[in-house]
């Protein structure tokens, strides 16, 4: 027994030298390793950078394997950085980086050198000033539009308790009662951006600060106005129907017409709504016009859980147009006599690019818009403002406008004829053609500086010389413009006209517009469709073609006074290209996708304008389709419908 356990013993004491020896043998192993100095990297599990200057794209995965791009104010926890490791990788231009959102970048672009190019001014008026030293401001503003896109993707509420939860966050109310079963259509019908109705609480903010049985009263009488149709249901059952016709012979059948589309609209819905009546405008454009005061204290009552009293609205001065302005903009504030020069608008330094579609429409802030816009121009000054908030509907509206924002049904297609592949596209040209609609043709108004003309003028300057920026790489400098003559670029750029003969005009101003204009034969789609570039231009208000337009794989182009009713669900630089009412950018936009006027195009970006054209194209028919008209107007009627109940505060949807 002693011997076994004298065995035990010495085989015990030989594990233990060999555990000892093994030790030794490790450490000195690992002490020479950190003295070696070949390829071996210090840290195996970490990539070897040597070489990362050399190799686009191993920077970004190295960083940040999740993401497909970099940008400069992705968030990055610095918890994650191991002493200075990553942070010597990243470069220099992602180090100490401002906190503000900055749209994400391609792997070339997180590559560029260390020493950033300088960055353009963003203002607060929807524009961006451009700096010569930074590059093409078009690459930025398609960039960080694409990244605004792809947030608002993601962050859209996937169930209706989530959905109801954002409601509450972004209004700070309950839903209202039949939200579940809207919510339910629009799963039904895979609407996207569920969360994205703000257009619809800013129509209908103001009426939350009036009573609403002064709501239903006001209503009432303006259902008995000339050239009004209302459509709703007395009822909880039954349908959606005409309830009221207000409008001159003139005007019957098409205000006929006008009001079957809107039922049409929510025709598979109609049964969920409750009662309602809506009043329509049978006109194209807008119709009510409230002075800031009035709407902006209707709006703080509301917030206040208040009313407005009307007996102590104040007195109301003439302004015109500049009424619906606060104080101190550009429009309240300006002269009316002073008329802008379309040569001088082009003139003006420095030059500027659209970023927020919606605030470069302001007339408030955008003054000259007063006078370029012939739908506001029409009117001189402006009309007088109204002191009382009236509920009445219109398919579209200017921002100086509180109409109830609804859908334009009329033309809405999805059928546009044969529209060939991008690559296949005949003439790289911009296009349109359309009628000299949009202003009044009259001795007493200002015709001559309306949306339409300018645009045809525009591409009969043979005279006039234009300063355009020159594209170039997205690594270098813009530069400054460079003067190119008028009669140059409208060729290379330019295939716009009118059409069939001048139409709302006095005889003697028809007569000089068909003496200095060309008016065409009507083109067909087809043959339009042949345009890698189209341009939508305002004609009387909301636009018919959008749609139709949208849904080609061309490039579309777009300036407008109108916000429509998707403005919160369309993403400008994505899926248009958002023009300047004036036209001040419009060869520079050309410019940049076509390349220099007088080159051969290789200098273009012909590949980021195919892209813009794909995915208008996409959003048109995942975004734009009759459900998606159905769903808003839906969700309209429901809040509507609460605005204007005498029980609204104690109405709304809850799980």
């Amino acid at each position: 027994m002693s011997r076994v356990s004298n065995y035990f013993r010495r085989f015990r004491k030989l594990l233990i030298l060999l555990f000892f020896i093994g030790c030794v043998y490790f450490l000195t192993r690992r002490t020479g390793n950190a003295f070696a100095e070949d390829d071996t990297p210090l840290h195996p599990s970490r990539p070897d950078t040597t070489n990362v200057k050399e190799q686009p794209g191993l920077a970004q995965d190295v960083l940040a394997p999740q993401k497909s791009r970099l940008s400069d104010d992705d968030e990055v926890d610095e918890e994650d950085i191991e002493d200075d490791y990553y942070a010597a990788l990243r470069p220099a231009r992602l180090r100490n980086r401002p906190g503000v959102p900055v749209p994400p970048l391609d792997q070339g672009e997180a590559l560029r050198d260390s020493d950033p190019l300088p960055q353009h001014v963003y203002r607060s008026n929807g524009l961006v000033e451009v700096n010569p030293e930074g590059r093409h401001p078009i690459y930025d503003l398609m960039e960080r539009a694409e990244k605004e896109w792809n947030d608002k993707l993601q962050r859209q509420s996937m169930t209706l308790e989530d959905a109801v939860l954002e409601y509450k966050r972004r209004y700070a109310r309950l839903p209202p009662p039949g939200f579940d079963r809207w919510w339910r259509y629009a799963q039904d019908h895979h609407i996207q951006l569920i969360d994205e109705y703000d257009k619809i609480t800013e129509s209908l903010e103001p009426f939350w600060g009036v009573d609403p049985l002064v709501l239903q009263e006001i209503q009432a009488e303006w259902e008995t106005k000339p050239d009004i149709y209302t459509i709703g249901k007395a009822r909880s059952f039954g349908a959606v129907q005409l309830l009221n016709m207000s409008v001159s012979e003139g005007i019957r059948e098409m205000a006929e017409w006008r009001s079957q589309l809107q039922i049409d609209v929510i025709k598979e819905i109609s049964m969920d709504l409750p009662p309602f009546r809506a009043s329509f405008t049978a006109h194209d454009g807008p119709y009510q016009f409230w002075a800031h005061d009035v709407r902006e204290a209707a709006i703080s009552a509301a917030a206040d859980e208040r009313y407005i009293d009307y007996s102590q609205v104040p007195f109301q001065p003439y302004l015109g147009w500049a009424s619906a302005c606060p104080p101190g903009t550009p429009l309240h504030d300006d002269v009316w006599e002073n008329h802008p020069n379309p040569a001088d608008l082009h003139a003006a330094r420095p030059k500027t690019f659209i970023r927020d579609h919606v605030k470069s429409m302001d007339p408030c802030i955008h003054n000259e818009a007063v006078h370029l816009s012939g739908f506001l121009s029409n009117h001189g000054k402006g009309p007088g403002p109204g002191t009382k908030v009236v509920p009445s509907f219109s398919m579209c509206a200017t921002t100086l406008h509180s109409d109830i924002l609804a859908v334009a049904p009329e033309q809405w297609t999805e059928y546009i004829e044969f529209d060939p592949p991008w690559e296949e596209k005949q003439n790289a040209q911009l296009f349109w053609r359309g009628s000299n609609t949009g202003a009044e043709y009259s001795h007493q108004t200002q015709w001559n500086i309306s949306q339409r003309i300018r645009l045809i003028d525009q591409s009969m300057d043979q005279d006039g010389t234009y300063g355009v920026l020159l594209p170039t790489d997205r690594f270098t400098p813009v530069g400054s413009e460079v003067k190119k003559n008028g009669k140059l670029l409208a060729e290379r750029f330019m295939n716009v006209s009118f059409v069939e003969g001048a139409i709302q005009c006095e005889d003697s101003v028809c007569d000089l517009l068909e003496q200095k204009y060309t008016f065409g034969e009507v083109v067909n789609h087809t043959i339009a469709n042949q345009f890698k570039y189209m341009i939508d231009v305002d004609g009387n208000g909301w636009s018919a073609r959008f749609k139709r337009l949208m849904t080609t794989r061309s490039c579309i182009l777009k300036a407008t006074t109108f916000p429509e009713w998707y403005a919160d669900r369309i993403q400008p630089w994505l899926h248009y290209i958002p023009i300047k009412n004036d036209f001040s950018d419009l060869y520079d936009v050309m410019t940049f996708f076509q390349g220099s006027p007088d080159g051969d195009g290789s200098d273009g970006n012909d590949d980021l304008a195919r892209i813009v054209g794909e995915e208008g194209r996409i959003w048109s028919k995942e975004f734009y389709r009759r459900v998606d008209m159905t769903a808003y107007m839906f969700r309209l009627y429901l809040e509507y419908a609460r605005v204007m109940d005498v029980d609204r505060d104690y109405s709304g949807f809850q799980l």
